[in-house]
């Protein structure tokens, strides 16, 4: 039999997946100019409902977003490797997780807004912006 669950023991098992990263600095809400890349961010979270006859069940859609200065897209895949490593381990006791792979976006911008950083740097504000979607099945 499953416990119910809770939103809070997912985002939590997300964040401790993702926070164990070593390599780069993780969070979960930045203030605007607050840090510099490389750095991941927890983004977007979102819940619906998918049960299965015998039982209670939940997907998750969570969207990571990762950015670089580096040029070059070396360092930001190698981030986008360990988010796809860790995001592997979420575990929630007393239920079964499943996660799937879903899109993947990365794209060159320019910080125009100074949202990311307010120097002006040797890649003329340039970062590289990865996004990751996720969605993680639990039962």
């Amino acid at each position: 039999m499953y416990s119910m669950i809770n939103y809070l023991d997912i985002q939590e098992a997300i964040w401790k997946a993702v926070s164990s990263i070593q390599w780069y600095p993780v969070v979960d809400y930045i203030e605007f100019g607050e840090m510099e890349p490389p750095f991941i961010r927890l983004g977007n979270l979102y819940f619906d409902e998918n049960s299965v006859k015998n039982g209670e069940g939940v997907k998750a859609q969570q969207y990571i977003n990762i950015y670089s200065t580096y040029s070059g897209k070396k360092e930001i895949i190698q981030m986008m490797d360990e988010v796809n490593r860790v995001m592997d381990n979420i575990n929630i006791e007393g239920h079964q997780v499943r996660i799937k792979k879903g899109h993947v976006s990365l794209s060159l911008a320019k910080d125009q807004l100074g949202s990311i950083h307010l120097r002006m740097d040797k890649n003329n504000n340039k970062f590289y912006h990865a996004v990751m979607v996720f969605d993680i099945y639990i039962y």
